[in-house]
This record gives structure tokens, C-alpha cells and sequence, in this order.
């Protein structure tokens, strides 16, 4: 990610090679309506005003709104109805925790039903899932709150940022 200094505003320019880039700009605002894209002119507005200058951008392949979207599901489970991954749980993709929570959460759901298609698994089996996983999602997206949290450019997010840099310093914050 790039920061302007004098604004404090960020902003993401990845190259992606033979002349294709991931932009990434804070929106000015965002429509009620999710369904309405943005438009290429309203991105070239904000990444001037972020930026100071728009880059020459043209021709998107693709452009999108996004933000923290986390949710969690309430139940994981309703008769034989039965939640995971995506489904249970969404949330930023900071910190890359997303796929490793789906596939966990499929494990640990995958070998209860096939306890349960042979016959050997107590009728409770398949409520322990709910018990465990939730909890388990709860933190993560707890996690991506405070990292989201943590990237914001206001001054309330970078004075926690630099004061758990500082503590980063101490052996036992480390280890916890």
C-alpha cells in the first residue's frame, strides 16, 4: 500500500504485468443501492483525490465497491440444513484467514456427517459443530475487524498502530 504523506491518505497500486494493475482507492461514498456499479469517472475522481493525479487509468476490466461486510451466521445448523464456510461466515480478506477458516470448518463437519451416513455417531454428533466452529469464527472475524480497524489513515487507528509497534518490543506481548 502507498501512503501520501502530507494527506495521510492510502491507497493500493499492485502491477500485475503486461500493463494490467490492481487499484485499490477509500471511496468518497457509497451508494445505498449495492447494485449500482461504480463508474470509471467516479474512481478517477477519488484517486485524484487521494493520489493527486489518476494515473492515465482507462479501459477497467473490472470495478467494484467493497468494505467490511462482516457477518456470522447466527446457527450453523436448522434440521438438516447445515452451514460453513462462506456460507457461515464473511468478512474482509485481511490477513488471509478466509479459506483456512472454510476448510476448518469443513473438516470438522465433513467427518461428522460421514459419522453420521455410517451409522456410528450419537444423534448430538452434528450439534457439536455449531459448538465448536462458531467460536472459532467469532475470533477471526473479531481479528479482521481490528486489522480493518488498524488500516484506516485517522489519527485514533495510527496512534494504536504505533503504540502496538511499541509493544511489540516486549517479549511476553510476543509470545501471547
Amino acid at each position: 500500500m502507498t501512503e501520501i504523506s502530507e494527506t495521510h491518505k492510502q491507497f493500493w497500486l499492485r502491477p500485475f504485468g503486461e500493463g494490467v494493475y490492481s487499484v485499490v482507492v477509500p471511496a468518497a461514498g457509497v451508494s445505498e443501492d449495492r447494485m449500482e456499479s461504480p463508474t470509471l469517472e467516479d474512481f478517477k475522481q477519488q484517486l485524484r483525490a487521494i493520489a493527486g493525479t489518476d494515473f492515465g487509468v482507462h479501459s477497467p476490466r473490472w470495478l467494484s465497491r467493497f468494505g467490511d461486510a462482516t457477518r456470522l451466521a447466527e446457527r450453523y445448523r436448522v434440521g438438516r440444513v447445515l452451514l460453513s464456510g462462506d456460507a457461515a461466515h464473511v468478512h474482509p480478506t485481511t490477513g488471509g484467514q478466509g479459506l483456512n477458516l472454510g476448510v476448518q470448518d469443513a473438516f470438522n463437519l465433513g467427518w461428522k456427517l460421514a459419522a453420521q451416513i455410517r451409522g456410528w455417531a450419537p444423534e448430538t454428533l452434528l450439534d457439536t459443530y455449531q459448538t465448536e466452529r462458531h467460536p472459532v469464527a467469532e475470533d477471526v472475524l473479531d481479528n479482521t475487524r481490528a486489522q480493518m480497524e488498524l488500516s484506516s489513515t485517522e489519527p485514533g487507528p495510527r496512534a494504536v498502530r504505533r503504540l502496538l509497534t511499541e509493544l511489540m518490543d516486549f517479549d511476553e506481548v510476543n509470545r501471547y
